[in-house]
């Protein structure tokens, strides 16, 4: 069934494929690789159903609710042709409503517009200087054609801003002239407030905006929520309706700077600056959602930006700094998107994505976190691309507690600690990313993490200890990847299990290339392991190592050196090490078809300490010592085998040493075929 499941996901037949996926989940909850699979093919079936929905609807003309599901499924699957038909639905819609209010440009349904490249992100309403995390230049000075004017010197229908948009009509624009207004502006109905000049809007006991009902937009207008500590609201209130805001700055003494909660309410930010908020810059739960383009948030007591309780907020081209608590923090199920943003020297995580939240991250900068630049758990399962992430106060990511992100393309260095520290069962994907420069280890794995992170097509160099560390029963794969010059072990598994594919681990300072111990258990295929500054390959204690087709070459040590391990090895290239091309120690069993062992400064193959060698069909030639050395009580049972020149003898036992013959060729040897002693 596993397979018939696969094969009709890959050919795009989802419900299908998630049905019986859905049956083998329920019948093995605790397989995590088959979780993984059902959660991916969970996420393509609701992204096929939000698509069919939407078509639907706009064959209807139903555009508003159209435009949602579009947007909807965007955030599962950036897909170019759906962005690419949600545009429609939105142009379409544009033209029915343009004529409702035309004062900010076609507002209406568009709650959430599609994310073009950024450089053209603004150009609606800046034109194309607004460039990646930079404030985009404001327009011109514009004729404003107003139905109310609000002005303090008497100039205008009124001096009070409360009582021209209890008095005004849905579609009116109302023109704020320059100065300081107080009261609470309540928001039930279609309304542009511009304001002209520096205008401020202040209120100190409740919210200075209350949105409840209907499309309205603020433009150039700086709000202060001074309402106190001890008071329970935020400057700005949307629970229900949509807000634009355009040019405008908002800060607060009492709760976040804006709060948006409640299903269907959302807030569109353009060019806002959100700023000593005493709790988050902006606030949005109980399915409140929005956007925020190229907005700068800071100084804020807890976090930059705050989305929980399911909802959904893009937030693009921003800048996030300096916050208390989270620079941007998604939770309980939230979605969204975080694109072409700065983040960073907030107080504890740049970004933070936890219990289920899944946004997408993309080409953002996240550095000089006070924690980590992206801390990601409980069940979360973002994908994270195109990211430049470093300096990080301990790790650069963290990844725990059931949470499967998928990070590609990203660079990951100059951390404190690990460049990407997996623990208490994480799991996920690294794809294609570059971990460099950690104060760690590059990649770490421990505490029952896996069971089978996956690592690919990725570099992990020049940090300071491990390039990938393995511990605590956790398990991983890593296919592709290059783990060279790093002061420690290249890569270290310890009492785990790992499986190897077409890699290479080479030129590790002053240390091993693998070292594998305390009862793992590692498959390396097609992994060439060479001039490691210690020896290539290492293991201890009871540990199993498979090798197909590995090539350990040029260390500085030994080629491959084991301790009480059990050790499978065919196709194997060991040539130009420093030592004994292969040491096997303390009671270690090995099995060895079809290895060139070769051109080693001392012996080809060293047996000790009880252990015991199967070899067929190999060759053991021009070492610098015997081809084949049995001490110990050690004995080595060697079928056609070529075993010549050599610079001592073909074989050299010694101390109970026992060596078994036959169909092997021993020729050229110095110091002659067989010496026993």
């Amino acid at each position: 069934m596993i397979e018939k499941a696969r094969s009709l996901y890959q050919d795009g037949r989802y419900e299908e494929a998630y049905k019986i996926f859905l049956e083998l989940h329920q019948q093995e909850p605790d397989d995590e690789d088959l979780k993984h699979e059902y959660l991916q093919c969970k996420r393509m079936y609701a992204f096929e159903k939000l698509v069919q929905e939407a078509d639907e609807l706009q064959n209807y003309k139903n555009y508003s609710e159209a435009l949602e599901k579009y947007d909807q499924a965007l955030r599962i699957d950036d897909d170019f042709l759906v962005q690419a038909r949600r545009d429609q639905c939105a142009a379409k819609l544009s033209g029915e409503e343009e004529e409702e209010i035309d004062i900010l440009g076609s507002f209406g349904e568009e709650e959430e517009k599609p994310n073009p490249p950024i450089e053209d992100l603004f150009k609606d309403f800046f034109g194309s200087s607004a460039q990646s995390g930079q404030r985009a230049t404001p327009p011109p000075k514009e004729s404003i054609k107003a139905d109310i004017v609000v002005s303090l010197d008497g100039r205008g229908q009124y001096i009070s801003v409360p009582e021209a948009v209890k008095n005004a009509r849905s579609g009116n624009t109302i023109l704020v002239k320059e100065g300081t207004y107080t009261g609470r502006v309540y928001l039930d109905k279609n309304l542009s407030i511009i304001g002209e000049g520096d205008v401020i809007f202040k209120e100190f006991e409740k919210s200075a905006i209350y949105a409840e009902g209907g499309k309205s937009s603020l433009k150039n207008i700086h709000i202060q929520g001074l309402a106190g500590s001890e008071a329970k609201v935020f400057a700005v209130s949307v629970a229900k309706g949509n807000l634009k805001m355009i040019n405008c700055k908002v800060n607060s003494n009492a709760l976040s700077a804006v709060g948006v909660y409640n299903k269907g309410s959302k807030v569109e930010m353009i060019n806002c600056e959100i700023y000593d908020a005493r709790q988050s810059g902006v606030y949005f739960y109980h399915q409140g959602g929005g956007t925020l383009n190229n907005c700068h948030i800071h100084r804020c007591g807890n976090d930059g930006v705050n989305v929980t309780d399911s909802g959904s907020v893009t937030v693009t081209a921003c800048h996030i700094h300096n916050n208390e608590g989270d620079g941007v923090c998604y939770q309980t199920n939230a979605m969204g998107l975080i694109a072409d943003c700065n983040i960073h020297d907030n107080a504890y995580n740049n970004i933070r994505i936890q219990t289920g939240a899944f946004p997408g991250v993309k080409y953002c900068k996240l550095y000089n976190s006070g924690k980590t630049a992206i801390g990601i758990g409980e069940n979360s399962n973002p994908h994270i691309m195109g990211c430049e992430i470093h300096s990080a106060k301990i790790s650069n990511i963290l990844i725990h507690d059931n949470a499967s992100p998928t990070l590609e393309d990203c660079k990951i260095y100059n951390s404190e600690q690990a460049g990407i520290y997996v623990y208490d069962n994480g799991k996920g994907k690294v794809l294609n990313c570059q971990l460099y420069q950690n104060k760690h280890e590059g990649l770490s794995i421990e505490k029952k993490s896996g069971p089978f992170f996956s690592i690919e097509g990725c570099q992990v160099f020049e940090n300071e200890r491990s390039g990938v560390r393995l511990k605590d029963e956790s398990g991983m794969r890593m296919s592709k990847c290059k783990i060279f010059k790093n002061k420690g072990t290249g890569v270290r598994i310890d009492a785990s299990e790992a499986n190897i594919t077409d890699s290479e681990i080479y030129d590790q300072v002053e240390a091993d290339g693998m070292f594998v111990i305390n009862g793992a258990s590692v498959t390396l295929e097609r992994v060439a392991v060479n001039g490691n500054g210690k020896s290539n390959i290492v293991s201890e204690k009871n540990s199993r190592l498979n090798l197909d087709g590995v090539q350990a070459h040029n260390s500085a040590g030994f080629g491959i050196l084991t301790f009480d391990t059990h050790i499978n090895i065919k196709n194997a290239s060991v040539q130009g090490n420093a030592y004994s091309g292969m040491l096997f120690k303390q009671n270690s069993v090995a099995q060895l078809r079809n290895c060139d062992v070769d051109k080693n400064k001392q012996n080809g193959l060293f047996v000790i300490d009880s252990s015991h060698a199967e070899v067929d069909d190999s060759s053991f030639s021009e070492n610098g010592g015997s081809g084949i050395k049995l001490f110990s009580k050690s004995r080595a049972n060697v079928r056609n085998t070529h075993i010549d020149q050599n610079g001592e003898s073909g074989f050299y036992t010694k101390e109970n040493g026992y060596a078994e013959y036959s169909g092997c060729w021993l020729n050229d040897n110095k110091k002659g075929q067989v010496i026993q002693e």
